[in-house]
């Protein structure tokens, strides 16, 4: 009697997985039927990219997968993507923040994983940024042929107006930390597919990219704050560089830009 209800409690519990599921992707594209708890991360082998033209073949150019506990949407035709983005933009532009970026804050002041909506209010302050910058070169550098070092000091040459290459054992601390946040980032991480371990960081991916987040940080405010005490000097002339432009617009009032901000700001577009 007891395997008989046991054996009729599975069957009831395995048609409300089913009927549940059913509802859930009931709003989503079509796609392959995810397993429980995995979903269908089995099913992204190697490049995903490949694996994704691989499953188009069977579901089409727009479908659903089922990443642990998390829906994605997977779009592989030019045509669909316009579609989407001319007509849809606005609500595809609103990502999950990924747990590794929740760390110093980055999470709620840097414009990359911001909700669209609070980026907005950046879209002026940059504008500015590049009209200002833009103004004080005269040239179009093809930096994708350069060497790791030639690229970094070109991109220190436009943010901060230094030569990295002047900052010695620092320049390859600099290095290190810049190819470690890198790598990090682009690895699976377990907390983004199933939020609810994001607490425990079983791989350890948000210490360590806070780690080096935290490093790259303290590396751009030495420079920030070298650079806010020249300014308040009656000699100073102004650089025209991206670091002096945010600063300038921090100092006024059109836009409302933080030093904190400022910080983000630069550590991002150092990647960017």
């Amino acid at each position: 009697m007891a395997t008989f209800l046991l054996y009729i409690a599975a069957l009831i519990a395995a048609w409300a997985v089913v009927v549940f599921s059913r509802r859930r992707r009931g709003k989503f594209p079509p796609g392959p039927v995810p397993l429980p708890i995995v979903g269908n991360a089995f099913q992204i082998r190697g490049d995903p990219h490949k694996s994704f033209a691989e499953l188009a073949k069977t579901y089409g150019p727009l479908m659903s997968l089922r990443l642990g506990t998390q829906n994605a949407v997977v779009i592989s035709s030019p045509e669909v993507a316009m579609e989407v983005l001319q007509k849809h933009g606005q609500s595809f532009a609103n990502r999950s923040i990924p747990d590794a970026a929740n760390n110093h804050g980055h999470e709620k002041v840097s414009w990359n994983v911001m909700p669209a909506d609070s980026v907005g209010r950046f879209n002026k302050p940059r504008a500015s940024v590049k009209r200002g910058c833009g103004s004080s070169r005269g040239r179009v550098m093809n930096v994708g042929e350069a060497t790791f070092t030639t690229m970094m000091d070109l991109v220190f040459s436009t943010l901060f107006s230094i030569d990295l290459t002047d900052y010695g054992a620092a320049d390859k601390e600099f290095r290190e930390h810049i190819n470690s946040f890198t790598r990090y980032a682009g690895v699976p991480n377990a907390s983004d597919f199933f939020p609810v371990l994001a607490p425990l960081d079983l791989q350890g991916i948000r210490r360590k990219i806070g780690y080096h987040l935290g490093s790259l940080l303290d590396f751009v405010d030495g420079i920030i704050e070298k650079r806010i005490r020249q300014r308040r000097d009656s000699d100073y002339r102004n650089k025209n560089d991206f670091l002096d432009t945010l600063l300038h617009i921090s100092e006024g009032t059109e836009y409302d830009l933080t030093i904190k901000e400022i910080r983000h700001f630069c550590v991002v577009s150092i990647f960017n």
